[in-house]
This record gives structure tokens, C-alpha cells and sequence, in this order.
């Protein structure tokens, strides 16, 4: 009777010392299960710093301005006013493209900017000196795309939250210092040093987005940030047309920026997963769940709770974090290879497509304000559709999107004239490939993180979202390949957006799925 009695005793200490164990995940989710106003405040606050990114980002679409349809003629220059007569004056005939003379500023022609500047004019960056504006612009993403390359290694070896401090606060220092802008070489850089800083905090940002936010809370985390980044867009269109040097918009940027470092340095503790796989260290784990609590407004100890990486069998061995290994671990398994390379190819041409439109909104209407307005609201109504995507959607249909974006860039090919000055066929049908696209390229942001196990979750994040960089750092010679063929350029989005709706649907389905921990993990 005593062993049989001992017996019981045992399985019931077991048990119960099973029950308070949770992995880091179930731990999180466990600190907030119901959203409320005030969590969901706190983390609008987190992210809004997309406001000052969108600014920063798009900010050459009108400092920057190519102001090809804002001039008349002067009074006395024949030259100019036989070509308005002859049937309009061209970007080509301006440029002198095909034998013709170029109109000159100041002789030909007077530029009609309302007061506002552009480095475009005021350093003469037009016609055959136009591809350094594009490098400018590019110069935000190129940074950007060679920081990433080593942000899987520094966030795994500094840790995700102190990485974001230390990026944030540079990032705040060159948005001050873009407000002002001397010569092309200096603003190059600065936009240089700039995208390297923002780039590494934003990557770090959707993933702490995963790490220290319940299940509950990230859908309307990432809802958050693509709303804010929208109405960024439409806050620099309203900013741009508001003040007459529009490098004052970088010091706006800076000063959101600045109020972000709060959160940052006060409210929130460092990734507890991190805390746990990377430095193996469950105490700090702990310190960093509990206060991980108070900022969702409870106060909860894990003091008699083991948190673990995974369940499973107790004598297992958690394999510490090492790059080389993990780099190893590629190959080992093949499936994690080619879900990371079509990931890395996706991208790229999500971004190129989406960035390449954007950049380029003023070759679709007359109105500078009026395109950038419209391709705000596009991103909107976006916004909406991605909001249902990760609610009531597989993440898989993410495919059947590009290959409507494929389709209304094919009709934006058709040659037909509809519409008029204001807004045609080609300019709606882009709209809705932007739109379809833009939903693509933002609720990817979920899914890379869902399909990456943890100890890689880092690597292939900074693979993906280099290639990203590098498709935004080619998005604005786009306008190049526009004055080249507007026509076969499209063409190229369209069937380059079917590829990858081809290669997508070769990915798993991964919403109501546990998230992987490890390679061997990977569906």
C-alpha cells in the first residue's frame, strides 16, 4: 500500500511540475490574451516611428522633384514657343533627345514651382545629370542593404532591444543633420548613414514584433505600423506642399523619431526568446517576462515557472546558438534553403514593383500632389485588405495577389486612351497593381517571420529584407527605364510578379501554427 501510495505521490509532483512549465511563446501570449485600448495605445507608440520613415523615405519625390511639366516660356524665346506650337514639348524634345537643341532655363524656359525648391533644379539634375538624383535617392537604400547584411550576427550577439536603441538614436542624429543639405555629395551620405542606422532598427522591430507581442496583439501590430507608414505618406504630401524648403520635413522626421526613443529606453526589456535560446540564460528570461507584464498592465511573477525553448523530452540538450552551425544547418536541410531563397527572390521583386511605382507616380499624371495623394489612399485601402488577409485569411493566398498585380499591370499596357488629363486607364490600372503588390510586400513581413524557426529567424530576416534594399536601391532608376519604354518596363513588373506568385504557392501554410524553434522544425 506505502509503494503504491509513494507511486501516486510521484505522478502528482509530476504533474504538477509539468503544468508549470511553458515555453517562452506560451509564456508571452500568457501575459495578455484579450487586447484592451490601452496595450494596443502603447504599442501604436512602440511603432510610430513608421511616421518619420515614410517622411524620410519619400522626401526626394519632392526635393528631388524633376519638374518636366511645371515651366512655360518665355516670353522672347522663339525656340521654345514654335515647339509648344508644333504640338507640345516632350521630356526628350526638352532634354535636346534625337538631334534637338535642349531648352535652357533662364533663356528658354522659367520654371513655374510655386516658391518651393528642388536640389534637382538648383544643382541642374535634369536630362543627362538625372541618374544622380536617382542615386541620391538610392543612397537612403543602399545603406540600408549593406547594414542588413550583418544584422542577423548583431542581433544575435547584442540582443534585438539594445540593437534598436543604439540604431534609433543614430537614426535620429542623421534625420537632424539631412535638414540641411549644402551639395549632392552631402546629401548622399547623410541619406547613407541614414538607411544603414533605420534599416537594422526596422528589422529589429518586426522582430520583437514576434517575440515580446502575444499572438492577440501582432496582426494589429502590423496593422499599426503599415497605417502609420501611410499616413506618414500622406503627411509629407501635406508637409511638401506647406513649406517652401522641404528639407525642413527631415527635422519633423528626427523629432518623431526622438519621442520613439522612449519606449525603447524605459517600457520595454529585451526579447525573453533571445534572452533564453541565444544566451541560455532562464533568469534574465524571467526578469525580462515580468517586465515584459507591466507593460500590459499586470504584474505577474515566473518565479515558480520553468520557462523552456520547447517542450519535449526533459534530458534533451538545447543546441546553443552559433552562426557557423546554423549556416551549416542550410544545408543539412534543403527544405529551409529553398524556402529562404524564394523568400529572398520574393522579395527583391516585391520591392522593386512597389518602390518602382512609387518613386515614379509624377510619369502617370500631371499633379505631383494629386499622384502621391492617390497612391496614399491606394496604401490605405491596402491597409485594409492586408488587416483581413491576416485575419480571415491563408497565408498562402498571399500568391493569388500576384498574379493580380500581374494582371492590372498587363491591362496598364493596353493602348487605349480613356480618361483624361487628370486620371487614365494606365494610371488606375497601376493604382490597382500597386495596391495588390503593396498588400503582398507588407503581410510578407508576417509570414517570413512565421516560416523562420528562431535560431534562424535573424538570418533570414536580413537575407530577406536585403534583398528588399536592394530591389527599393534599383526602384528609383525605374524612372530611367520610363523615359527608355514605359510600355516594355511594365511589361517586366507584370511577369516578374507571376514568377513569384508561381514560387509562393510552393511555400506551407503556417497561420495556426505553433512557431518553429529549430531547422529540423521547418515544414
Amino acid at each position: 500500500a506505502f509503494r503504491i501510495y509513494e507511486s501516486h505521490l510521484y505522478l502528482y509532483f509530476k504533474s504538477i511540475r509539468n503544468m508549470s512549465k511553458l515555453t517562452v511563446e506560451e509564456a508571452v501570449n500568457s501575459l495578455h490574451s484579450n487586447s484592451n485600448l490601452l496595450t494596443l495605445l502603447k504599442v501604436i507608440f512602440l511603432v510610430s516611428y513608421r511616421i518619420g520613415s515614410a517622411m524620410i523615405g519619400g522626401l526626394p519625390n519632392f526635393t528631388g522633384q524633376l519638374p518636366y511639366k511645371q515651366w512655360s516660356c518665355m516670353q522672347n524665346s522663339t525656340k521654345c514657343l514654335e515647339r509648344v506650337e508644333q504640338g507640345g514639348i516632350s521630356r526628350d524634345s526638352f532634354c535636346g533627345v534625337g538631334g534637338e537643341t535642349p531648352l535652357l532655363p533662364g533663356l528658354d524656359i522659367i520654371w513655374e514651382l510655386d516658391g518651393h525648391k528642388t536640389y534637382a533644379v538648383d544643382w541642374n539634375l535634369l536630362c543627362k545629370r538625372e541618374y544622380i538624383g536617382t542615386l541620391i535617392t538610392s543612397s537612403f537604400y543602399m545603406g540600408g542593404g549593406i547594414s542588413l547584411l550583418f544584422a542577423s550576427a548583431l542581433f544575435d550577439m547584442f540582443g534585438r532591444v539594445k540593437m534598436i536603441r543604439i540604431t534609433q538614436t543614430l537614426s535620429t542624429i542623421f534625420a537632424f543633420m539631412m535638414m540641411y543639405a549644402p551639395g549632392i555629395w552631402y546629401q548622399l551620405i547623410t541619406r547613407f548613414l541614414f538607411g544603414t542606422t533605420y534599416f537594422l532598427s526596422d528589422i529589429g522591430y518586426l522582430i520583437i514584433i514576434v517575440e515580446l507581442l502575444p499572438a492577440s496583439l501582432r496582426t494589429k501590430a502590423v496593422a499599426a505600423t503599415l497605417l502609420l507608414l501611410n499616413f506618414g505618406y500622406l503627411s509629407l504630401v501635406l508637409f511638401a506642399y506647406i513649406f517652401e524648403d522641404r528639407n525642413y520635413i527631415a527635422g519633423i522626421a528626427a523629432a518623431i523619431f526622438l519621442v520613439c526613443l522612449y519606449p525603447l529606453y524605459v517600457m520595454i526589456p529585451e526579447s525573453p526568446m533571445f534572452l533564453l535560446t541565444n544566451k541560455k540564460n532562464e533568469v534574465a528570461a524571467k526578469a525580462a517576462l515580468e517586465k515584459l507584464s507591466r507593460f500590459y498592465g499586470q504584474e505577474k511573477s515566473f518565479e515558480n515557472i520553468e520557462i523552456v525553448e520547447y517542450k519535449g523530452n526533459e534530458n534533451k540538450e538545447l543546441k546553443k546558438l552559433n552562426l557557423k552551425d546554423n549556416l551549416k544547418d542550410f544545408i543539412r536541410y534543403p527544405v529551409l534553403s529553398i524556402q529562404c531563397c524564394i523568400l529572398v527572390f520574393s522579395w527583391f521583386v516585391f520591392a522593386w514593383i512597389f518602390y518602382g511605382l512609387y518613386y515614379n507616380w509624377g510619369e502617370f499624371g500631371k499633379s505631383i500632389y494629386l499622384n502621391y495623394i492617390l497612391s496614399s489612399c491606394s496604401d490605405f485601402i491596402s491597409l485594409l485588405f492586408i488587416y483581413i488577409y491576416l485575419n480571415k485569411c491563408k497565408r498562402r493566398s498571399l500568391a493569388y495577389l500576384d498574379f493580380v498585380t500581374a494582371l492590372a499591370l498587363i491591362i496598364s499596357l493596353a493602348p487605349i486612351n480613356v480618361g483624361n488629363d487628370t486620371i487614365s486607364l494606365r494610371q488606375v490600372s497601376s493604382l490597382i497593381g500597386y495596391i495588390a503588390n503593396g498588400v503582398v510586400l507588407n503581410a510578407n513581413y508576417v509570414w517570413i517571420q512565421e516560416l523562420s524557426p528562431t535560431t534562424h529567424r535573424g538570418i533570414i530576416a536580413s537575407l530577406s529584407s536585403s534583398s528588399s534594399k536592394v530591389g527599393s536601391m534599383l526602384a528609383p532608376q525605374v524612372g530611367l527605364l520610363f523615359a527608355w519604354n514605359k510600355t516594355a518596363t511594365l511589361g517586366i513588373f507584370a511577369g516578374a510578379s507571376a514568377v513569384c506568385g508561381v514560387l509562393m504557392l510552393l511555400l506551407p501554410e503556417t497561420k495556426g501554427h505553433d512557431l518553429p524553434s529549430q531547422a529540423k522544425d521547418v515544414m
